[in-house]
């Protein structure tokens, strides 16, 4: 399994910040649909939701009127 380092930061715009976590959460996602069950495909499943909820959570927090823009 290829694993991938990522560096988001914070200095951009709230939008920008929540659309980078979005995206490695779904590129996560896309790893684990593509490849067999296992304990390993578990843990990236759970990085991509805990991505994408801290997505959704950014953009209320900071701007929650950008919220149904997310995605």
């Amino acid at each position: 399994m290829q694993r991938a380092a990522y560096s988001v930061q914070r200095e951009s715009s709230g939008a920008a910040f929540a659309e980078e976590l979005r995206a490695v959460g779904e590129e996560l996602l896309a790893e684990v649909k593509g490849g067999p069950a296992t304990h390993d495909t578990a843990l990236t499943l759970l990085a991509a939701d805990a991505l994408i909820t801290l997505a959704c959570e950014w953009v209320a927090e900071t701007d929650p009127r950008a919220l149904a823009d997310l995605g």
